[in-house]
């Protein structure tokens, strides 16, 4: 193999070696971490306000907001600490998450042609999220929850878990729920 082979090789095999090494120092500095957010929120449908803090460490955003066709969620005062050792295993791991306040509001479906009863068509969502990888959460604290449908609501005080997400399977392994509230309306 002749030296220009070997160059072009080795070019070709450094370049994503220090892509990937950029983005962890990127993700390791709190400006660094900023800026991956915002690009995050530039290419997704989340809208995240960051705080302070760095992705592979602990981190603190003011909130994170998904607004779809059929559902919004908003999470406030949110801080968290990954466990950056699961990452090699193409999981994402949390040590914790702390939630100051989680609000869900299913919103009413705008096709009125359909043959389901009016009731599983007012609160309509779409087909399931599915998850890009797996994420472990070790110690999930919510201070306040709040779930809104056309129907009625739910809201709860203090809920510590500890659950994983894959696909689109929440598996909670243990959970403690305080001051549950389910309010009915007339349908």
């Amino acid at each position: 193999m002749s030296k220009s082979w070997r160059w072009l090789a080795a070019t070709l095999i450094a370049c994503p070696v220090l892509l990937l090494l950029l983005l962890i120092v990127l993700a390791s500095t709190e400006v660094g971490s900023r800026r991956l957010i915002n690009t995050l929120g530039k290419m997704t449908p989340l809208e995240i306000q960051y705080h302070k803090g760095s992705l592979l460490g602990k981190l603190q955003l003011s909130h994170v907001r998904l607004s779809q066709k059929n559902i919004k969620l908003e999470l406030g005062d949110i801080s968290s600490e990954l466990r950056a050792s699961c990452l090699w295993s193409g999981e994402l791991c949390l040590q914790h998450i702390v939630v100051g306040q989680l609000e869900i509001h299913a919103l009413p479906a705008d096709d009125a042609s359909t043959d389901k009863p009016d009731i599983l068509h007012k609160a309509a969502v779409p087909a399931l999220f599915v998850f890009p990888f797996k994420l472990e959460i070790e110690q999930l604290n919510i201070a306040n929850t709040t779930v809104q449908w056309p129907g009625g609501s739910w809201r709860q005080g203090q809920t510590r878990a500890q659950l994983s997400i894959s696909g689109s399977q929440i598996i909670i392994n243990k959970a403690r729920v305080e001051n549950t509230y389910l309010e009915l309306h007339e349908l």
